[in-house]
């Protein structure tokens, strides 16, 4: 059985990245031109790219480039799966570690005994939960916070 060339590491991941960081930096959507431009990859390319990761990877609309026949396609956000991809969701390890360390320090700065050792508990408790699924209820919490 014959096997396609791989296209996410050397096209789709550079693109969402430049999509990403486009997005973080300028807070305006990102455009398949100006990510093609930086990249110095093809226009279509990268609209047809972005078109494929749309859903999975990102959010956004393609639509023909005024008096052009070109696809042009606008990316307005990345989703969980996107984010985490490009590295702007923390890892499940690093994602638990951080929260067992936030309790800790709550721990030290609440003058309740009583909090101090609910979140001491807390703390300890969550040391024996796999990160995997201190990362779903992380993911879980982010993603309501944030409107994703």
């Amino acid at each position: 059985m014959e096997k396609l060339d791989d296209t996410w590491h050397p096209r789709d991941l550079p693109i969402l990245i430049t999509a990403a960081r486009r997005l973080e930096a300028h807070g305006r959507p990102a455009v398949s031109d100006e990510i093609a431009r930086e990249l110095s990859f093809d226009a279509m390319t990268v609209a047809r790219a972005l078109d494929s990761m749309n859903g999975a990877y990102l959010t956004g609309k393609a639509s023909r480039a005024a008096g052009h026949g070109t696809i042009v396609f606008i990316c307005r956000g990345l989703t969980e799966r996107g984010r985490r991809a490009v590295g702007l969701w923390p890892d499940e390890d690093a994602a638990a570690d951080s929260l067992v360390q936030l309790l800790e320090q709550a721990s030290e700065q609440v003058d309740d005994e009583d909090d101090q050792s609910a979140l001491r508990r807390a703390g300890k408790l969550l040391r024996g939960v796999p990160s995997a699924v201190i990362a779903d209820v992380t993911a879980a919490l982010i993603r309501q916070q944030s409107g994703l």
